[in-house]
Order: structure tokens, then sequence, then C-alpha cells
């Protein structure tokens, strides 16, 4: 079966995309990946034997319609190519990771695609031949606001390559040459405004005047690097706060198991992957009471309202003042991981769709 996926270089949108090309090739399916975004020495890790090229510019989709014959479904993962691709009158499985938020964009490009990509959602989602969204948060905005129907397919989490066992922190500290005496509060993700780093910052502000002992660190990149740092500066905990702007795999692995909470306070996350990369480590977890965040941990981490660093200082210190708390989070969470979330379950459903719409 030929498949076209119409994808992004980068983030939760890429991870999806390598998972699905990289497991399908090697069955009886061939894949052609076109990116929309990004650049080829950007993205990580790199698709091995799956053909990709990017498509950058207005001019370069002319040259589409010819292409797009040699395919039998197109899979996108934007909404606003839909409206394009439609006219080729081909089945077309629309993955929505999220409805687009260009107003908490900071750069005029970013913004610009994002104004975009909104602007021509309500046509594209309803051109898709099958709507898929990546958790019950995203199926409900959609039924909400354009009364389509789209079915739940959670992304996976490759759990081998997130050991965990009861192991010492103190000694997983050690080989990353921290302080085995300090806890650690770790995140991971863009340094941006929907993924709001800032709230973290501030609840950390108040925890650093209460322990000694205590560090946050920030695993990404982004436009509010700077920010962060002259807010460590204000809250007087410049050196309690470090930000690493990309670590190996291996090393991100070995860094969720140092950490003894894990914190995601984004505004209308979509899924969340990196709460799965954490629970899979054994590393309780704190969200935010926004998007699909309670919806993925459920009971096995605790909630807090978004933009609420006050209520947030407290959950933290929950989990760090409280041995048993934490250890009932961590077991709780790699077990929901283990038995509700994987990659070989996520593309299983989606062969049952391209299955369907080729007998169709």
């Amino acid at each position: 079966m030929k498949i076209l996926m119409i994808s992004g270089g980068r983030g939760g949108v890429y991870r999806f995309t390598y998972e699905m090309a990289s497991r399908l090739s090697r069955k009886s399916y061939s894949f052609f990946v076109v990116f929309v975004t990004g650049s080829k020495n950007r993205i990580s890790p790199q698709l091995r034997n799956v053909p990709f090229m990017f498509l950058n510019n207005l001019t370069q989709w002319g040259k589409m319609a010819s292409f797009l014959r040699n395919f039998e479904i197109v899979h996108s993962n934007f909404a606003a190519p839909i409206l394009f691709l439609s006219a080729m009158r081909k089945p077309i499985v629309f993955t929505c990771h999220g409805l687009p938020q260009p107003w908490l964009e900071i750069e005029f490009k970013e913004k610009l695609l994002f104004s975009i990509e909104k602007s021509m959602f309500p046509q594209g989602v309803k051109k898709a031949t099958t709507v898929v969204s990546v958790s019950k948060f995203v199926q409900n905005q959609i039924m909400s606001a354009y009364n389509v129907p789209s079915q739940v397919i959670y992304h996976g989490i490759n759990l081998e390559d997130y050991p965990y066992i009861m192991h010492d922190k103190s000694e997983c500290k050690k080989i990353l040459h921290l302080n085995p005496e300090e806890k650690i509060i770790l995140y991971v993700g863009k340094l941006h405004p929907y993924k709001d780093p800032i709230t973290l910052v501030k609840s950390f502000g108040i925890i650093a005047k209460k322990r000694n002992k205590v560090r946050l660190i920030l695993v990404g990149t982004g436009k509010l690097h700077s920010k962060i740092l002259e807010l460590a500066k204000k809250l007087q905990v410049p050196d309690k706060i470090s930000i690493q702007s990309q670590l190996r795999s291996n090393e991100l692995a070995l860094l969720y198991r140092a950490a003894d909470a894990f914190v995601l306070p984004s505004i209308n996350e979509a899924f969340g992957i990196v709460t799965l990369e954490a629970m899979a480590s054994g590393t309780p977890c704190i969200v935010s009471n926004s998007g699909a965040c309670p919806e993925i941990v459920q009971d096995c981490g605790l909630i807090f309202e978004q933009r609420n660093y006050r209520e947030l200082a407290e959950k933290i210190l929950q989990v760090l003042e409280d041995d048993n708390l934490a250890k009932t989070l961590a077991l709780k969470g790699y077990e929901r991981v283990k038995n509700d979330f994987s990659w070989e379950k996520a593309v299983a459903q989606y062969e049952k769709i391209y299955s369907y719409l080729v007998k169709s």
C-alpha cells in the first residue's frame, strides 16, 4: 500500500511520523513523507529507509498534482494542505494534533503559519475522509467547534527506551554529575508560551525559599530562554536553575530517572508525549488541568490549575516531601503507560483505517 504523509519536521508531529513510517515501512507499506516545516539537518532521529522531501514554498506545491497519483492514501498532520489535496480525490486521513493557537506564538513566521492553519482548519477538517484525534480533549474540541466526528488514537511510547526499575535516583544523579543530595524538578519541552515554563519558574521561586537542596532543570529551546534566565535572577535563584538546550536520548532517559518530579504546565496541551516518558521512567508527574494533561495522567499524577504557580509549588512540595506519595505515583504512572500507551497499538489502529479506506 502506497501512502503519502504530510508532516512537520519537529516536535510531537515528527515523532508520530517517525514511528508510523518506520514501523509500517517494515511491512507491506510504502511511505513517502513530505515535510512542510523544519529542515533536513534538524530532524532527529533521522528517518531510515523511508524517502522524504521538504516542501517549503508554494511553487513546489504546483508539482504535487502529478506526484499524488502514485499514492493510494494521503495522510496529513495539518488541515490546511487538505484543501489542495482533496481535489485529487484520494482518501485522506487527517490526524489532528491540536487546534492551532496563533495568539500564543512569538515569532512572526510561526504566528503567520498557525494563523493560516487556523483559517483553513474548518474546511480542511470537513474535507478529510477520516479524522483522528490524538486525545479525547482534541476530539471534543473538533466536535464542539466544527461538528465533525473523529476517532481517538493515543500516541505511544517505546518502553525499552526508558527502562524503569526501582533505581537509586542518587546514583543516576552521580552519573549525570548532579548533586545526589539535591531534589531535581524536571521540565522537558519547548521554551514556548503554550508550554508555559514561566509558571514553573515562578513556582520554583517559592520552593527554593522553603528547601535549600533543590534544582530546576529545563530541557528545551525557544524564545523564552532569556526571559527564564531574567526571571531566575529576579527570584534570586539563578544558580539553582539550569537550561539544557539539547541532550542525547540516553542522557535524557537517565535524567528522567534521576528527577524527583516532572512538571508539564502546558496550556491546552493536545497530548504530551513527554509525560509518558516521565511516567515510563518511574518519575512522579505534576501537570496542569488544561487540555489533555489530566486525561493522560488520570490518578497517576497530581494536577494543578493552569498558570496558578502557588498551587503548583504546593503540589511539587507534596511530592518532594512525601516519599510514599512519590513511590505510589511512580508505580501507578509506570503501570498506566505499560498497559495503555504503545506505538504498536496505535499503528495497528491506523492500519485498520488504511485497510478500510482502500477497500472502500
